[in-house]
Order: C-alpha cells, then structure tokens, then sequence
C-alpha cells in the first residue's frame, strides 16, 4: 500500500495549518511556501478538506484556511481517508463483491487484517500529535503566518 502525493501533502497541510494555531488563519500561498508544495496542487487538496469538514476557507483580503476542529479531535486516519478513500491493500476489502472469489479467498483474510492494522495505526496519531512531533524536529520548520 503506498499513500498518494494527495496524500502526504494533504497531512503536511494539516499539520501545517494546526501549528499556526486554533484562531489562525493561513493562505495557501503561505503554506504552498513554507511546505515546497504547488500552490495550485495544494488549492485542490484545500478542496477535499474543506469538502470532508475539516477546514474552512476564510473569504476577504485577509482570508485564508483555518481548522473546522481541534488538532486532537483529528486523526491520520481521518484526513488520510478524506484525501485517499478507503485505505485497503486490494479492492475486495471494500468492495467485496468485485471479485467472484472474495467468499473463497485464503488469503482475503489476511488482505483485512493488514487493512484492521493500518487503520488502527493511523487512527493513534491525532493531528496534535503530530504538531507537537514536528516542533520537536526543530523551529526552522514552525514559518510566522502572522499577517
């Protein structure tokens, strides 16, 4: 299984957009900057946020994007499935009707537990978490929105 450029964008997105803070509001063009990620790509990963609930875009000349919810009310999992879809390592798992031999597949089982496990991992690491690790890793990667 092997996440998407949507994907990976969209979680640094994230967490960018959670280190500015709760009543912060932060520009895709700030963010596209700070992350090394084309603004235009980033417009359209901002649209599946924005879509599942997770962001809100804030209109005006000083407008931008800012969090729906709290860092720790977020988790990899949700915006991973947000940006991503169902997170399984073959289409039986979510759709067990497209192969004739789901109900007879050996190794079906085993294609739904890694996809049990990924989840559950994915699920442990809140949007918080993931904050906290990244100021861990140095102040050189923590930009000012400050506007």
């Amino acid at each position: 299984m092997k996440l998407s450029t949507k994907g990976r964008y969209g979680t640094r997105f994230m967490v960018r957009l959670a280190m500015a803070g709760p009543e912060a509001v932060c520009t895709l063009r700030q963010i596209a900057e700070a992350e090394d990620i084309s603004e235009k790509y980033l417009w359209q990963i901002a649209r599946s946020l924005k879509d599942a609930g997770f962001i809100r875009a804030a209109p005006g000349a000083h407008g931008g994007y800012r969090l729906t919810r709290a860092p720790a009310t977020l988790t990899l999992h949700d915006i991973l499935r947000a940006l991503e879809g169902e997170m399984a390592p073959v289409d039986c798992i979510g759709q067990p009707g497209c192969c004739g031999r789901s109900s007879d597949c050996a190794v079906r089982s085993v294609w739904a537990e890694v996809a049990e496990k990924v989840a559950a991992v994915l699920s442990g690491y809140t949007l918080e978490a993931m904050v906290e690790r990244q100021r861990r890793l140095g102040a050189s990667s923590t930009p000012d929105f400050s506007i």
